[in-house]
């Protein structure tokens, strides 16, 4: 019985007579060996390029989001800047404004005893 090797190590077998049958079925298999490989390329290639766009995706997304943070923080050092006087100049005139308070009560104290 004749046998023949294929590409990709595959072993066919069949009796003599039926060699033109057999060397049909071998281009057959040979097609859809190619066929099956160019599937697998293509699969690979489409993989590789979506793997491609989430990886540069995510350092996108990184990037930006380092960059919205770090001028959000510098936007805030400025109003800090800005706000940290008045902040500075109501806090003395609540303690001023205590101050007067408690004389003032310590004065009505003295004055109803």
């Amino acid at each position: 019985m004749p046998t023949r090797i294929l590409k990709g190590g595959l072993i066919l077998m069949a009796p003599e007579s039926n060699e033109i049958e057999l060397s049909d079925r071998v281009k057959k298999l040979e097609k859809e060996l190619y066929d099956r490989w160019q599937l697998f390329r293509i699969t690979l290639r489409a993989t590789a390029v979506i793997l491609a766009v989430f990886v540069l995706g995510a350092v996108a997304g990184t990037v930006t989001t380092s960059y919205v943070a770090s001028s959000s923080y510098a936007e805030a050092s400025k109003w800090s800047e800005k706000i940290d006087p008045v902040y500075k100049f109501t806090v003395e005139k609540q303690a001023n404004i205590e101050i007067s308070l408690r004389k003032i009560n310590d004065r009505l104290d003295e004055t109803t005893k």
